[in-house]
């Protein structure tokens, strides 16, 4: 607030015509103050879903966090989201954002994934020779990301398939609880841990089905990537999967809640080729920000 006042308030007037806030938090927060003081529009960009009341039960830190999110959120003149569940909690919360309310998809170099050759060394099925069929997990290892779905999503399906492995590429606190789980389940020898990495170009295209099974939001930009790398995704409806899959033939939106839903589409994945085939074939390239439609423009209260 010092900086602004020294650096953009002369004339007796603040030289900026609209406050932009990268988030709902701290800078939302300072930039409420602003936007009051000047009388000047706000807008917060949202990237995370921490507008969702799904928050409150995670611990007291999600619940202060979605609280105060929701305090800042409500203030601003227009908000714009990376997540289409942000935009409906928006929306459910006051029914006038629903025109001030956007979603910007994140930028992907779609064709830079698809032209990007598999590297032998990362190839899935030639590091990990014992399995047919791999399921893919890419995830931090956290209650929020909910990675022991998928474990038990293997689990199940390895009763009727026998070949099949799990990669979990991620880092987090219940990397040990977690192998305590495939132990207990009796496929530790089919669950294999790797940490966090950079490019997964190649993991997404020899994977044989990536598993999202997070709780409240995708991890960075993973559906993306994989959607265009050609990787068949069961999800849970997080980020921009409810706009990108159709379910059941662009891929499979499935409930967290209900874990059958994961085990059920990933063993339709794996012992059906020709649904596989489908589903790879009917995967659309993600939603580009540079040709997402534009909005007509809403005159701002102010106006």
């Amino acid at each position: 607030l010092y900086i602004v006042k020294r650096e953009f308030y002369f004339q007796k007037r603040l030289q900026a015509d609209i406050i932009v806030a990268g988030d709902p938090g701290s800078a939302g927060m300072a930039g409420y103050l602003l936007a009051s003081k000047y009388k000047k529009p706000l807008h917060v960009h949202i990237e995370r879903d921490h507008i969702s009341l799904s928050y409150l039960r995670i611990s007291i830190v999600g619940a202060f966090r979605t609280v105060f999110a929701r305090i800042v959120a409500g203030q601003a003149t227009t908000v714009s989201v990376g997540q289409e569940k942000t935009k409906a909690a928006m929306v459910k919360m006051d029914p006038r954002f629903a025109d001030r309310t956007t979603f910007i998809p994140r930028y992907i170099d779609t064709k830079a994934i698809q032209s990007e050759e598999t590297d032998p060394a990362d190839d899935l099925h030639l590091k990990y020779t014992d399995f047919r069929a791999i399921m893919l997990v890419v995830a931090p290892l956290t209650h929020e990301h909910n990675v022991r779905l998928a474990i038990r999503s293997l689990a199940e399906v390895s009763k009727y398939y026998r070949h099949i492995g799990l990669v979990i590429v991620g880092n987090g606190p219940l990397k040990i609880p977690l192998k305590w789980l495939a132990w207990r389940l009796k496929v530790a020898d089919k669950v294999i841990f790797e940490s966090m990495r950079d490019d997964l170009v190649s993991y997404y295209k020899s994977a044989h089905v990536l598993i999202v099974p997070s709780l409240h939001e995708e991890y960075g930009t993973i559906i993306e990537d994989a959607a265009a790398a050609g990787c068949a995704i069961v999800t849970s409806p997080v980020g921009i999967a409810p706009v990108l899959i159709q379910h059941g033939q662009s891929g499979f939106l499935c409930d967290p809640k209900v874990p059958s839903e994961f085990w059920n589409s990933s063993d339709a994945l794996i012992r059906n080729p020709q649904l596989w085939d489908e589903v790879k074939n009917t995967i659309p390239a993600p939603v580009r920000a540079d040709n997402f439609p534009r909005r007509a423009r809403t005159p701002l209260p102010h106006q």
